[in-house]
């Protein structure tokens, strides 16, 4: 009869070096998995930044391109509202081609043209804490100064806003409506009549009236002008953060 031995089962005991390798092993594991998750996300944060930084690049551009139609757009309104106070005195609606140049300028009174500078991406880059991934303090603080910026230029657009309105409020006061009276098209745009030569008038030509109507004028056109010099100075800064940010991130020059 056969006799079965049972293995034995008793396992011999570790010694310290063989649990200090088995703790090696794994910490030097564990370690490694942790340095390559950093690697792998330091180098998807260095992706995601140069992505912001060249949308940033594309809304500077945007802006560059809007102050250069600003820019001439607040001159021409500048220069008609600086003829206009020339030409509103008492004795205007005696002079035809003055009161003929008066309505040809009432655009400047109508029109107004505010600045609105690109916010998008540095929107979503504060909004979702993103500006932790501008790894360049240098890049950090000329971003925030350039949007520092924009807002105090914003502030001034408040009051060109605010006294344009003033100025448009005067429009009644200047111009006679039934001289030109609008008609709605049946695609519901407006048609103006032609200025008709000698068939104009300016509403109010007392003195007194028409100094308050000059003085809000003059004010309109000085904070306009101001305003314009303001995103004039944006436009070289703009211009001055793309180079930066182009020559930081190594972008092309599209």
């Amino acid at each position: 009869m056969e006799v079965h031995h049972h293995p034995d089962l008793k396992h011999k005991k570790k010694n310290f070096r063989e649990y200090f390798l088995e703790f090696l092993m794994i910490f030097l594991a564990v370690t490694m998995g942790f340095i390559a998750e950093n690697v792998r996300e330091g180098f998807s944060d260095r992706s995601k930044e140069k992505e912001y930084i060249g949308s940033l690049v594309q809304d500077l551009k945007t802006d560059t391109a809007q102050v250069n139609q600003k820019m001439v757009a607040l001159h021409t309104q500048m220069y008609g509202m600086d003829t206009l106070e020339m030409l509103l005195n008492p004795d205007v609606n005696k002079n035809d081609s003055a009161v003929f140049k008066c309505y040809r300028l009432r655009s400047s009174m109508v029109n107004q043209h505010p600045m609105s500078f690109s916010d998008r991406t540095i929107t979503q880059l504060v909004s979702s804490g993103n500006m932790r991934l501008i790894n360049k303090q240098s890049v950090s603080d000329r971003i925030t100064e350039y949007y520092s910026n924009v807002k105090d230029v914003d502030a001034q657009k408040g009051y060109y806003v605010e006294y344009f309105h003033k100025c448009l409020d005067l429009f009644p006061s200047i111009f006679a409506f039934d001289t030109y009276h609008s008609t709605l098209g049946r695609d519901g745009g407006t048609a103006h009549p032609k200025l008709v030569f000698g068939k104009l008038r300016i509403v109010t030509t007392d003195a007194g009236e028409l100094n308050k109507i000059k003085s809000t004028i003059e004010l309109t056109k000085g904070i306009a002008g101001s305003y314009r010099t303001d995103i004039i100075e944006m436009h070289k800064e703009a211009d001055s953060l793309i180079s930066f940010l182009k020559n930081e991130y190594s972008l092309d020059n599209n």
